[in-house]
C-alpha cells in the first residue's frame, strides 16, 4: 500500500484499489483547519485538532485498503465500516491520542452538519449523514468509558437515548 499527499482540487482522502494508494489531499487538511478555525480554535489547539481529524480520515482510508486487500467481509455500508475501522484503530491501538482523533473527527462532522442547509442534505450518498457519523464515533469512545466521557451526554454532543446502547 502506497501513501501519498497531493493537491487534488477538492478536500478529500481516498484509497485507489487499482494503484493500491492512499492519498490524503492538502485541501482536506485546509478544510479541517478552516472548520476548526470557524469554531474559534487558534494556534496550537487549532493545529492539533486539525492533525487529529486528518489522522482519523487517513485511518478511514486504511480501513478501505484493509477491506479491499484482505477481502474482509463487511455488513452494511463500506463507508460506515471504514469509519468504524478508523475509530477502532484510534481507540484501541493509539489510546488517548487516538481518542482525541475520533473526537476531532466527530467535531468536524458536527460542525459540517450545522453549516449545511437542511435543503442540501443528500441522504442517498455513500457516507452516513455527518450528524450520524459524529454520533457513531462518539458512541464508540463513550461505550468503552461512560464515566470518563459522561460529558458527551451532559454537554449534548451525544443524545442520551443514543448513549444508552453504546456500552453494548
Amino acid at each position: 500500500i502506497y501513501i501519498r499527499t497531493a493537491l487534488c482540487g477538492e478536500p478529500n482522502a481516498e484509497y485507489d484499489a487499482e494503484s493500491k494508494t492512499i492519498t490524503v489531499c492538502f485541501e482536506l487538511v485546509k478544510h479541517f483547519r478552516d472548520l476548526f478555525e470557524s469554531s474559534g480554535l487558534k494556534d496550537e489547539a487549532l493545529e492539533k485538532k486539525t492533525f487529529d481529524a486528518v489522522r482519523f480520515a487517513f485511518l478511514h482510508e486504511v480501513g478501505h485498503a484493509l477491506i479491499e486487500n484482505y477481502r474482509l467481509p463487511i455488513t452494511g455500508s463500506e463507508e460506515d465500516a471504514a469509519d468504524r475501522c478508523s475509530a477502532y484503530i484510534n481507540i484501541v491501538e493509539l489510546r488517548q491520542p487516538g481518542e482525541e482523533s475520533v473526537i476531532a473527527a466527530a467535531d468536524a462532522f458536527r460542525i459540517e452538519s450545522k453549516r449545511r442547509p437542511r435543503k442540501n442534505i443528500v441522504s442517498s450518498g455513500e457516507h452516513l449523514l455527518e450528524e450520524q457519523r459524529s454520533h457513531n464515533s462518539l458512541c464508540m469512545i463513550y461505550g468503552g468509558a461512560p464515566e470518563k466521557y459522561q460529558y458527551f451526554v451532559a454537554d449534548g454532543y451525544l443524545p442520551r437515548e443514543r448513549a444508552e446502547n453504546c456500552p453494548a
